[in-house]
């Protein structure tokens, strides 16, 4: 037999019992003539199967009872069908950069080229280096021909003239709220070099770069300035705030194992893992952080993804390709305003096979950066 259970609009409706009736069918009728589909919550289930019109001018959907069953209490309710059911809440994005470190982030490159063959990053409480004839890191760089950058935040207490020095064996460079202050790109024994700027009273911002050639390796950055003598910078005035990532098992950002800081985002996992605990062929990982560009300008931000990427800045969707795919290259331009904090949201899966995740970007007074190089710390902590 054919059951009519609902003719009307209204959202929710209850039915009474039919025992011992075998339904073959449940009618659900509109009166407004556009087609409603239902979810009918009862003791038994059945399968919808198509839209039915018998000619009196009323929308209908058609439910197939399932093996003829014996209804005894045929229906609890009736509510609007949702095409899109709600899908589980991702874990929400977290207060951006809520990871300041004391100390400066220091790409550390197997070349005297800044940028050029990358090998390792960290945070140096201070810069107070004599490495000697000897290296960084055994295990990640030889004795000669290598380069650093190290950037950060420089906090000061008052405002005024503040001096810097660099020691170093063999070439650096010093930037202060990005103004190249020292520049002594050469081959040289160990040099003092020196230079003074104006600064005011909290934050600022310090890039130093160095490379060493041959010999000996040295590299020191001392300052002096109002109540200062000439000193080492301690490390409670220098900070960094890197990214912040979040690494997931599944591809939507739900299963959260590991909250880590990552200094730059270039990766290649291969077919392994990111961190422990999560699934090499099922993970996302979400990033942020805060940069602020030196100039005013257009930048260009470049991803490099297998599988989905996508980059936000200031929520403003720059970079969509979420999608499986090989390991491929986007890249878009957007106009920054120099010292303005802009917020970076990355955000990237994996399903299967390869997983490759990179960031670089380049514009105004940046030649080539990994996308951590202008990080800053918000200014709202």
């Amino acid at each position: 037999m054919d059951y009519l259970i609902h003719q009307g609009d209204n959202a929710i409706i209850k039915q009474p019992f039919e025992a011992q009736k075998r339904i073959s069918r449940i009618i659900v009728k509109s009166l407004n003539k556009v087609f409603r589909a239902y979810t009918l919550n009862y003791k038994y289930g059945w399968e919808p199967t198509k839209h039915f019109d018998d000619g009196d001018g009323f929308a209908e959907f058609i439910y197939e009872v399932k093996d003829g069953q014996v209804i005894h209490s045929l229906l609890t309710g009736v509510t609007p069908w949702n095409d899109n059911p709600p899908q589980p809440t991702p874990t929400p994005p977290p207060s951006p950069l809520a990871n300041r470190v004391v100390g400066l982030r220091g790409l550390y490159y197997n070349s005297i080229d800044i940028g050029t063959n990358y090998s390792f990053a960290r945070i140096d409480p201070q810069i107070q280096f004599d490495w000697g004839s000897g290296s960084p890191n055994y295990s990640s760089l030889g004795n000669d021909t290598y380069s650093i950058f190290w950037a950060g935040d420089l906090k000061v207490a008052s405002g005024g003239t503040y001096t810097f020095y660099t020691v170093s064996d063999d070439g650096v460079k010093l930037w202060i709220n990005n103004q190249l202050i020292i520049d002594n790109w050469t081959n040289h024994a160990p040099t003092t070099n020196s230079a003074s700027i104006n600064l005011i009273p909290g934050e600022n911002k310090v890039k130093l770069q160095y490379y060493e050639s041959s010999g000996g390796a040295i590299i020191r950055l001392n300052w002096s300035g109002p109540g200062i003598t000439t000193q080492a910078i301690p490390s409670s005035n220098l900070s960094y705030c890197p990214f912040l990532a979040e690494y997931f098992n599944e591809e939507g950002f739900r299963s959260l194992i590991k909250t880590q800081i990552d200094n730059q985002i270039q990766f290649d996992w291969g077919t392994g893992f990111p961190v422990s605990g999560v699934d090499p062929d099922s993970f996302s990982v979400r990033w942020t952080g805060v940069v602020k560009p030196p100039q005013d300008g257009d930048y260009t931000f470049t991803t490099t993804s297998d599988d989905g990427v996508r980059l936000f800045i200031n929520d403003q969707l720059l970079i969509d390709n979420w999608t499986l795919h090989v390991s491929t290259t986007d890249t878009e331009s957007i106009h920054l305003n120099a010292n303005q904090d802009y917020y970076i949201r990355l955000e990237y899966f994996d399903r299967s096979g390869g997983a490759t995740m990179r960031l670089s970007w380049n514009g105004p007074g940046i030649s080539f950066s990994h996308g951590g190089d202008f990080l800053t710390c918000d200014r709202s902590q």
